[in-house]
């Protein structure tokens, strides 16, 4: 397979309504790929359900020629800016043993982080998860995360995830005994081989309600035991 072109594939799932907020957002993710000298697309698709959306937007981006290096799902709340974006890239950039790399973020309902560890061992989409928080500021690998903003490296995706399918007609699906789509797609990345990492330093807030990791470890201090 050839060298990917240099350049980003913007893949946004958007529901009923868009936040104006993430006009700005949008905006920011933009100029922070260009200002890298990189080639950016995007693709916007409001089918429902969610994982026919995400579906659809995933086999156009992996359909383009020639390839990008990148595909950066980016859900239509996340309030990205500039910063969060080039850092997931230059994270890409200098660790060529990731595959994927996701931004922190949070519940608002119970500040819990979005990513997630296996709790047993094997290849099954429904094995049980916990919800992970990285120490320090240190990038760590996860089994699993939301697909709020994610890079993906596209040659991973055709040489490791694409071949490890076997004929599987969906890659994303809800499943209502198991995970969301997105979480389930992950786990189909890590039993492709696939090494997804977080990204401490890369906190991005929801649109309508700010959390953080302060919010986190407030939480988790005012619950234990005086």
């Amino acid at each position: 397979m050839g060298e990917a072109k240099r350049g980003v594939a913007i893949l946004v799932p958007v529901s009923d309504s868009v936040p104006g907020l993430f006009v700005h957002a949008f905006a920011n993710a933009y100029v922070s790929i260009i200002s890298k000298g990189l080639a950016l697309t995007t693709f916007v698709n409001e089918a429902v359900p969610l994982e026919k959306s995400r579906e659809r937007l995933f086999s156009d981006a992996l359909s383009m020629e020639p390839e990008l290096s990148y595909i950066l799902w980016l859900d239509a709340d996340m309030l990205v800016n500039s910063g969060h974006v080039g850092k997931l890239i230059d994270f890409m950039d200098s660790h060529p043993e990731a595959d994927a790399a996701t931004a922190l973020y949070f519940r608002k309902s119970t500040y819990e982080p979005l990513c997630y560890r296996r709790l047993a061992k094997g290849g099954e989409t429904k094995v049980p998860l916990e919800s992970f928080m990285p120490e320090g500021s240190e990038a760590a690998e996860v089994d699993a995360a939301g697909l709020g903003c994610m890079l993906i490296r596209t040659r991973s995706v055709k040489e490791k995830l694409l071949p490890s399918l076997q004929g599987r007609k969906r890659i994303f699906w809800f499943d209502p005994d198991g995970h969301s789509e997105d979480i389930n797609f992950c786990l189909l990345m890590r039993n492709a081989g696939m090494r997804l990492f977080a990204l401490p330093e890369v906190s991005v807030p929801h649109a309508g309600g700010f959390v953080s990791r302060w919010h986190y470890e407030k939480k988790k201090e005012d619950g234990k035991p005086q």
